[in-house]
């Protein structure tokens, strides 16, 4: 921000002593809500980024699966070699959509 030639602290000095201190309080918020919409657009327009498999961490996600879910084993592993189920990096479930993007399922008895 370049306002008289000074820092951002005193251009804010000298917008609040300008104009009411609501006033710039409101302006500011405004502003970053506009570029908070803007960034929330553009990540909006990105297409979903599916996590690839990992083969190394099947075994985890097919116990949680037959473990926890009940899927019988015969077909989990049908759904497996169709590519309709993997495990990626950590561990996860991953289901793709068919129309792009992916469900994912921590396996993991913890919320976060």
């Amino acid at each position: 921000m370049h306002l008289s030639g000074v820092d951002y602290k005193n251009a804010v000095r000298i917008l609040i002593d300008t104009f009411e201190k609501d006033e710039v309080a409101r302006e500011t918020v405004a502003y970053a809500d506009r570029i908070a919409e803007k960034r929330v657009e553009a990540i909006a327009k990105e297409p979903a980024v599916v996590p690839g498999p990992d083969n190394g961490r099947w075994p985890r996600a097919k116990a949680y699966l037959e473990e926890v879910r009940k899927i019988p084993a015969k077909l989990l592993q049908s759904l497996k070699d169709e590519g309709k189920v993997w495990a990626d990096s950590l561990g996860n479930c991953i289901f793709p959509r068919a129309e792009g993007g992916a469900f994912v399922r921590g396996t993991s008895d913890k919320p976060f």
